[in-house]
């Protein structure tokens, strides 16, 4: 259970009841059970959102920097989403919705981090895995001039 604040900026969201009533508007048939921060963000904070009953948990991102990097990463999780795997997009607020950050609302995938399988020393696996990395960057690089396209030009390529 979460318990701790779960980011230390004023502007994020700090407390697991904000983010209950913020899920509870997006959900507003499914109960939370539990919410956990993941590891690994750097600027961002993912916490991983299980409910009761049957559903599927999610993984709510809440953007420290505001819309229009919520925007720029869900255009370009649309884009690549053609291309590779990546976890499905249920729902996005790049405006916040009352007081809360941007944010989006992704599935939640189970799978080891590239560094929780190189601890496993499973030298097939991570040869597997280096494999698939070099594949899926090799794709994400395919696309040109990813960094000087914006929102808007993207969203037009997405829906044309």
């Amino acid at each position: 259970m979460l318990e701790a604040n779960l980011s230390p900026s004023p502007t994020l969201i700090t407390t697991p009841e904000q983010i209950r009533r913020l899920l509870a508007k997006v959900f507003p048939t499914r109960s939370v059970k539990n919410l956990q921060v993941l590891s690994g963000g750097l600027i961002n904070t993912n916490i991983r959102v299980d409910f009761e009953a049957n559903y599927e948990p999610v993984v709510i991102r809440l953007y420290r920097n505001g819309a229009e990097v919520c925007r720029k990463e869900l255009a370009l999780h649309d884009l690549l989403s053609r291309t590779i795997r990546v976890p499905r997009a249920l729902h996005a607020e790049p405006d916040g919705i009352e007081d809360s950050p941007a944010f989006l609302i992704n599935e939640y995938v189970n799978a080891l981090t590239f560094q929780e399988l190189k601890r496993t020393k499973d030298l097939k696996a991570i040869q597997q895995a280096s494999h698939s990395v070099g594949a899926t960057l090799a794709a994400i690089g395919g696309f040109k001039n990813l960094r000087s396209l914006d929102v808007s030009k993207l969203r037009r390529m997405l829906h044309a």
